[in-house]
């Protein structure tokens, strides 16, 4: 199906006039998630694709990473059973053949009232930091289900604390697969920062124009350079028939995520922050949620 112009701009008007609450709460805060797909191609835009040899990392049962998670919480006080959540089936993992390996193969979900994690389980050192991925979701999924703005903030949590117990594991041996991981990871946000920025310049000039054409472009962003690539982005992104929800969630973890773990190695005290930011995201409006963690203004410049 040709996509022109009417048509973008028909899609377009109907994701701002959604009334699912998680899609209201992009529309309504689409300045914010374009200034941080600015901020993400910007820090993540040298990398190219990772090419990631499965024979270099660290081969690990499941059982050996469950121990290293476990002397990780115990090391940082957070108080998690993991073995009463396999116990109960709360944990359940999934295996990936060659052909089609993934790294970061997790899920974090609800199911007839239970909160339930999907993991991987390749055999090696990096199924750990999945999991600690997903455990981190866990700790802030309320039994009642998350809020607009805790389905908005958590996954920065967890690529907080998939950062942190990477330096975890740095310090307890690792550091080569470590490296790899981060690689791979920053590879994967590279593709996704391009993509995004092209998109939320878009999403946000229509919010304002309510116009995609090329002259409202021109007179919102005073340069139509970009103009015809950030076309053809969006056009790519709805014919592959991309979820928006999980996009613009991938966006925000990755942008709040890095930050936070740097503020944290400035400082190791923040860390109590994000131990804090667990509970605050289902208690706190957008911008208490942000300003906690030292994010008070909005514009380019102060993020």
């Amino acid at each position: 199906m040709e996509i022109n112009l009417k048509k973008l701009e028909h899609i377009m008007s109907n994701f701002f006039t959604k009334e699912d609450s998680l899609y209201r709460n992009i529309a309504d805060n689409i300045y914010l998630f374009y200034m941080f797909s600015i901020m993400l191609n910007e820090n993540v835009s040298n990398y190219d694709n990772a090419i990631f040899e499965v024979d270099t990392i660290t081969k690990k049962s499941f059982l050996e990473n469950i121990e290293i998670i476990k002397n990780y919480y115990k090391k940082n006080n957070i108080c998690l059973d993991v073995d009463s959540l396999i116990e109960r089936g709360n944990i359940d993992y999934i295996y990936s053949d060659k052909e089609n390996f993934c790294f970061t193969t997790g899920k974090n979900y609800y199911k007839n009232g239970h909160k339930l994690i999907d993991t991987c389980n390749n055999g090696f050192l990096t199924d750990s930091v999945v999991l600690i991925h997903e455990l981190s979701h866990y700790r802030n999924q309320t039994d009642e289900g998350r809020s607009p703005v805790n389905d908005l903030f958590t996954e920065g949590l967890a690529i907080a604390d998939e950062l942190h117990f990477l330096d975890y594991l740095s310090d307890i041996g690792y550091e080569e697969d470590v490296n790899l991981f981060k690689n791979y990871i920053y590879c994967v946000c590279a593709i996704l920062a391009k993509e995004a920025e092209s998109i939320f310049r878009l999403a946000y000039l229509y919010s304002e124009l309510s116009s995609l054409s090329k002259e409202s472009y021109k007179f919102w962003y005073e340069d139509d350079s970009a103009y015809e690539k950030d076309i053809e982005t969006i056009k790519n992104f709805i014919s592959n028939k991309k979820d928006p929800l999980i996009f613009s969630w991938a966006v925000m973890g990755y942008c709040l995520g890095t930050y936070m773990y740097i503020e944290y190695k400035k400082d190791t005290k923040f860390y109590e922050r994000l131990r804090w930011w667990h509970e605050l995201i289902s208690n706190c409006d957008v911008y208490e949620c942000l300003s906690f963690i030292g994010l008070k203004c909005l514009n380019n410049k102060d993020l």
